[in-house]
């Protein structure tokens, strides 16, 4: 019996027999990559889980494409696996960022700001096992973690019998933490292992009732100062050489700097360094620094100066690791040297290597330029290519335009049949409109003292407006015209900033946050579009020979958005809008009216039907930003990185796709012994077989694998093989995970096999989990 879903075949087939039939029209995998990490990585840590060594990554909320909840094209759970070829999931992963990772004994121990790990009720403190998460005691998250002489050890905030808060040092017993003496008034951030002294650095003024500014020692029965302390909170530690070293995210630690050394008497500075330092490392024997400095975020240090890395990044570094030779840093960065490199990358000495491919950062504006698709936005890396904020989509692959340009593309249009797009320059202050030539992009004149919020073409003119007081050095009000040779102003708009235009009726219409928020250009002067004006639109669109709008009303009392539209004569409403909620953009598909929008667990794409708004497609992780219509799909550009169960960070598509069908087929041997390389052999099945996108085999507990390439065995079925080495005896669970792409012709939608298990034989067996008194472990 062959049950279906969706025309999703739900019954596995062996060794290619058969294939899913038909097709499913969804959210899909057009874009979806062998993508990097989504969103900033504030903690790595090199930990064997029983098949060897890998990198594991956490990351914060503070970069602009949000949580870390995507890589390699699997949904992430802020804190990810890179074997070296591609991502893995930790189970399901936390619900929240994470700011340090410590292997301990069998544990990858986690701490951050999360409440749950793997489902499970924690309090900002779990470990791994390479199996699944746990609770890790009863205390809050520990603001740093280390190990000293063979113990886990934490910096943790307590409650003492009169109730105000202290912090202290704590060491974990095995099945709880033990204070290690009295504590400090203020936060300790920093722990390090010196030469079998326990060091902790933090804002204090005080450890355990002595005086001891920022810094202090633990003698194995109390705090003592190093020699007269520092002059500036310490968050970070490692030793080098022999000495102690120090450094300050928030102030100087001696002098002007922001690093400082102990030589065993006194405390001095190792050259001049100012700035920020974030985080530090002993790498290849020098002294590593990131964070963020005038002259790089990454700094070594050579024995008589601080220079700036070969091929530094272009954001800060938030933590590094250095293992086996090689360099980790992460932070929030989308550049490493030359090589387009989001968040994470790895240095050799020689070069930098990304972590994935794909768009690394939000889509904001989309154009069609002839049959191609232009994307604009954050992004630095386009399907492994440096394109700097902008990119063209053409056959199924992503190509470079020219150099790309300065900064965050704004808004794409076409003028004269050519594309222009407004960009940022260096400073988020300035921006400019350039345009592109089919070989290079030209700056149209000096650029805007302010952000563009718009551009479009109008009588031949192109035109340009946002928040900005002059364009190309001329006074303008919002808006300019550029001739040809210079932008020129065009009257006065009363309107604080501008959002959006469009040309209905042959006018001109602006759209922004004002007194009244839709203009219409007369020719001479910009007028009010009609009366009972929005206080703030959002949107603007054509259809149907209306003017839709996207507005935000303060009406006394009850503040709500709404969609209208304008029929020449009057303003009425388009039904009861979105529910209330926000709308972000609007797009005209297949001869409909789609909107996106939405607020708390509620973001997605609307569609209008003629008479009421209802839901198109799955429910997205944040609202797109933008949306056009491409050649039969709709594409939706944001800072989200799944819709639905679909993964494709920043970028993707809705329309048709082929279903398929994973399953791994056989394991070579079928049973292994420790040390034994296991072949895995995945298959995957569709009506046409796939030939583009990739398989990820993760194990439980332990061990991941992943082949980037498809070979096609029959004319439905295409094969993967990778290989995975176990060091401990267990049975091991496989699963399989497709993510699906596009040849052009054909879009493949990405899924996951059945679990297959695969047993290991020999000793050690893999640590089993303690039980506690509740049963559970």
């Amino acid at each position: 019996m062959l049950l279906t879903m969706s025309g999703v075949s739900l019954l596995a087939h062996a060794n290619g027999s058969s294939a899913p039939s038909g097709t499913i029209t969804e959210w899909n995998a057009t874009f979806a990559d062998n993508a990097g990490p989504k969103g900033s990585i504030q903690a790595l840590a090199m930990w064997d889980d029983g098949s060897g060594e890998a990198l594991y990554a956490g990351a914060s909320n503070t970069s602009s494409s949000g949580p870390f909840t995507a890589a390699g094209g699997i949904a992430m759970g802020y804190i990810g696996r890179w074997n070296g070829t591609s991502w893995s999931p930790l189970g399901t992963g936390l619900d929240g960022p994470v700011s340090q990772i410590v292997p301990f004994g069998d544990e990858l121990i986690v701490s951050g700001q999360f409440q749950t790990a793997g489902g499970l009720i924690v309090n900002g403190i779990a470990s791994w096992n390479g199996q699944r998460w746990r609770r890790f005691g009863n205390q809050p998250s520990p603001a740093a973690l280390a190990i000293f002489q063979g113990a886990l050890v934490g910096a943790l905030p307590a409650q003492n019998p009169v109730g105000s808060s202290v912090y202290v040092v704590v060491r974990w017993n095995g099945v709880s933490w033990d204070e290690l003496g009295p504590g400090m008034e203020q936060p300790i951030s920093a722990l390090v292992d010196f030469n079998g002294v326990l060091v902790a650095g933090g804002n204090f003024s005080t450890a355990g009732g002595v005086q001891a500014r920022f810094i202090a020692q633990w003698t194995g029965s109390q705090w003592l100062p190093i020699g007269n302390g520092l002059n500036g909170w310490v968050t970070s530690l490692t030793v080098h050489q022999g000495q102690l070293v120090a450094g300050s995210r928030y102030g100087l630690m001696v002098g002007q700097n922001s690093i400082a050394r102990w030589d065993g008497n006194a405390w001095t500075s190792p050259g001049t360094l100012q700035g920020r330092a974030y985080t530090l490392a002993v790498w290849n024997g020098d002294l590593i620094v990131g964070g963020n400095n005038p002259n790089g975020y990454l700094m070594r240090w050579s024995g008589a100066n601080w220079d700036p890395m070969a091929g530094n990044t272009d954001g800060p570094i938030q933590t590094l690791l250095a293992h086996a030779g090689q360099l980790y840093a992460g932070g929030n960065f989308r550049i490493a040297g030359t090589t387009p490199a989001a968040y994470l990358a790895s240095w050799d000495g020689l070069s930098w290597a990304p972590t994935g491919s794909g768009i690394n950062a939000p889509v904001l504006t989309s154009t069609i330029l002839g049959s191609d698709l232009v994307v604009g936005g954050n992004f630095r890396n386009a399907g492994g290519l440096s394109a700097n904020y902008v990119a063209r989509w053409a056959g199924g692959q992503w190509s470079t335009l020219g150099d790309g340009l300065p900064g965050r593309v704004i808004e794409l249009a076409q003028h004269s049949g050519q594309l222009v797009a407004a960009s940022y320059l260096s400073s988020f202050s300035d921006s400019q409109v350039s345009k592109w030539n089919g070989n290079a992009w030209t700056a149209l004149g000096s650029g805007m003292n302010g952000a563009i919020g718009a551009i479009g073409e109008f009588n031949n003119d192109l035109v340009a407006a946002g928040g900005f007081t002059t364009a190309g050095g001329v006074p303008v009000e919002r808006v300019a015209r550029w001739t040809g040779g210079a932008w020129t102003a065009m009257g006065t708009l009363p309107l604080n900033d501008v959002r959006k235009m469009v040309v209905f009726n042959q006018e001109l219409i602006i759209a922004g946050n004002g007194d009244a928020a839709i203009y219409r250009w007369s020719g001479v002067d910009w007028l009010p579009l009609g009366g009972d004006q929005a206080d703030i639109v959002t949107s603007l669109a054509v259809y149907n020979g209306e003017l839709i709008a996207s507005a935000w009303r303060n009406y006394p009392n009850n503040a709500s958005y709404e969609i209208r539209r304008w029929d020449g004569q009057s303003w009425s409403l388009l039904g009861n809008g979105l529910a209330g909620q926000a709308v972000y953009t609007f797009a005209v598909h297949n001869g409909e009216l789609l909107a996106s929008g939405g607020s708390g667990n509620t973001r997605r794409v609307w569609r209008w039907d003629g008479s009421e708004w209802s839901v198109f497609g799955e429910n997205f992780e944040y609202v797109p930003l933008n949306l056009i219509s491409y050649q039969g799909q709709l594409i939706a550009g944001g800072a989200f990185a799944r819709a639905g169960s679909q993964v494709s960070p920043f970028i993707i598509a809705y329309g048709p796709a082929l279903s398929t069908q994973t399953v791994i087929t056989q394991t070579s041997p079928s049973s292994s012994a420790i040390g034994q390389l296991v072949q895995i052999t995945v298959e995957v099945s569709a009506t046409t077989a796939p030939t583009k996108g990739h398989v990820t085999v993760t194990g439980t507990p332990g061990g991941s694998c992943t082949d980037l390439t498809l070979t096609p065995i029959n004319a439905t079925t295409s094969q993967a093989q990778c290989s995975i080495q176990w060091n401990t005896a267990c049975n091991r669970t496989l699963t399989a995970d497709f993510v699906g792409g596009t040849d052009g012709n054909h879009v493949w939608q990405s899924g996951s096999s059945a679990p297959y298990t695969h047993p290991v034989s020999g000793v050690p067996v893999c640590s089993q989990m303690p039980l506690f008194s509740d049963g559970f472990e």
